[in-house]
């Protein structure tokens, strides 16, 4: 796990994390098959990340794996968009 958030538009400077750091994943379930066994493994993950929070040498304290196709989150009333807000508005300090 990186300690700095490096983009090309910020010319790949490193920058410093907050002492604090939520990471949201959102993983595309579009081209899965039907029947398939990947919703219960990303459950899984999420589960064993979440156990073993703050990882060694990293600043993320809260971390959430969403996952859904396209059409689970077209509607901003949905179940997966709300998860999504409710972990950044969780994450937000004021």
């Amino acid at each position: 796990m990186s300690c700095y958030y490096i983009h090309k538009k910020e010319n790949y400077s490193q920058i410093p994390q907050s002492n604090s750091v939520s990471f949201l994943q959102i993983v595309s379930t579009s081209n899965l098959k039907d029947k398939t066994k990947k919703m219960k493994q990303f459950e899984n993950l999420e589960s064993s990340i979440k156990e073993n929070l703050p990882i060694k040498k990293s600043k993320i304290m809260k971390y959430k794996l969403i996952y859904g196709n396209i059409s689970d989150f077209e509607d901003k009333n949905s179940n997966k968009w709300m998860e999504v807000l409710n972990f950044l508005k969780g994450s937000i300090a004021v």
